[in-house]
């Protein structure tokens, strides 16, 4: 009797142990699949913003007054739009007014932007101030900056 109650216990922790141990196994898969996993989706996401940014680094900002010439102290408005060969949704952006020409000094005037176009309302102070130079920001993988620049002979 006490042989047989032995042997019962030590089939009982023979099957234990090959459970616990087929367990372990697929547990140790799973873990590696979960890491291989992971890589992939770092890879993916780094490749996403990556074809992002080279998107935006070919759009060109381009401006267009309502009016040839602008009058002194005046507001003339400014229509911005981003010119592009393919369809896209807009990252969020913003736009400061450059001062002094020094990219260095800027105001912010447009936050938080995600539209390919905007406006921006201009008012020339004397003769000579002709040009209006901004600059657009985007905070993807790192700022990605994108001056403009555009003539507006003032009367």
């Amino acid at each position: 009797m006490v042989l047989s109650y032995f042997k019962k216990i030590v089939v009982l922790l023979i099957t234990f142990i090959c459970v616990t141990s087929c367990s372990q196994k697929k547990l140790q898969e799973l873990n590696n699949r979960i890491s291989e996993l992971e890589v992939l989706n770092k890879k993916l996401s780094d490749s996403l913003k990556h074809q992002l940014k080279e998107k935006i680094l070919h759009l060109t900002p381009i401006g267009f007054s309502e009016t040839y010439e602008s009058k002194l102290n005046e507001p003339c408005q400014i229509n911005y739009a981003f010119c592009f060969g393919i369809d896209m949704d807009f990252p969020e952006y913003n736009v400061y007014r450059i001062t002094n020409g020094k990219e260095e000094e800027k105001e912010l005037i447009l936050s938080k932007q995600n539209k390919s176009g905007f406006t921006y309302e201009f008012t020339p102070k004397t003769v000579k101030d002709d040009t209006v130079e901004l600059l657009l920001e985007f905070n993807i993988d790192g700022k990605i900056q994108m001056p403009s620049h555009l003539f507006i002979p003032v009367e």
